[in-house]
């Protein structure tokens, strides 16, 4: 299959202050063809990040500029609902409602990057069946991006791997960067979940990765220690639409745009090759 092969918005922070249209047109030349943006599915305003502009956007904003982003070249299947503690289901699920109806979006992500303990799952479980509930009448994919911490074993069991017990509904977006950086193997956490991958999410490490430099252990997709030829020859047999494929580089030691360039160019020469 020949990917559309997407962006994550969070590590693209540093670019969408200079306006979105640009940083669309800026993505576009380096080589991608969709874009996933954080999105605030609740009341205008909420749940946004002041030190970088334009990283988290509105629903109805998201709604009201889709078209103009078509028109550089980029295409949005996905996005990443932003939520907290304090989110009311009922309200991220009305939102979710309009971006389908009107943006025709269909994959909603989210992700708890503080979930650390059987309490933050206990919560966290209870919030996404809710949201499958008030979802549940529409054709749209609510979708889970487990970070690092989520790795972390109670009783045998893997946190990640409990929340997918108790959300048999729920869909997976592996990040095989932060699988890696786990210390788990990528290759076999989706091929446990193969029938559950929804998206996969490309990110790379250095040789020297760890909790000390966090956030300067990434590099360009292809360029680190992540097994990514191998969850490469992964895809054919996942369930991944055209829009499947995502890289999300949180940071980079060297030139942001470049590594992002070389990203583009390494996925797309290993899976049209």
């Amino acid at each position: 299959m020949k990917y559309k092969i997407g962006l994550n918005a969070y590590g693209l922070r540093f670019v969408l202050g200079n306006g979105i249209t640009e940083a669309m047109k800026t993505i576009r030349e380096l080589g991608f063809e969709s874009f996933e943006p954080m999105v605030n599915c609740e009341e205008a305003g909420k749940n946004q990040n002041p030190k970088y502009p334009n990283l988290i956007w509105d629903y109805q904003q998201l709604i009201d500029i889709k078209e103009e982003i078509r028109q550089t070249g980029i295409e949005i299947n996905s996005v990443h609902v932003v939520f907290n503690k304090e989110s009311d289901p009922y309200e991220v699920g009305q939102g979710m409602r309009k971006l389908y109806e009107e943006a025709g979006i269909r994959n909603f992500v989210f992700a708890d990057g503080s979930m650390s303990n059987p309490e933050d799952l206990q919560r966290d479980a209870f919030f996404f069946n809710r949201i499958l509930y008030e979802v549940d009448d529409i054709d749209v994919n609510v979708i889970y991006h487990p970070h690092e911490n989520e790795f972390a074993r109670f009783i045998n069991l893997s946190l990640i791997d409990t929340l997918m017990l108790m959300c048999p509904d729920m869909k997976l977006q592996p990040d095989i960067g932060w699988i890696t950086f786990a210390g788990e193997d990528p290759v076999e956490f989706i091929n446990k979940y193969q029938n559950r991958v929804n998206s996969i999410h490309f990110k790379d490490l250095i040789r020297e990765f760890g909790p000390e430099i966090r956030r300067n252990s990434f590099t360009a997709v292809g360029k680190g220690v992540v097994r990514t030829d191998e969850v490469i020859e992964l895809l054919p047999g996942l369930n991944l639409s055209e829009y499947g494929v995502i890289i999300c580089q949180d940071n980079s030691n060297e030139d942001y745009l470049e590594d992002l360039r070389n990203g583009v160019n390494y996925l797309r020469s290993k899976t049209e090759g």
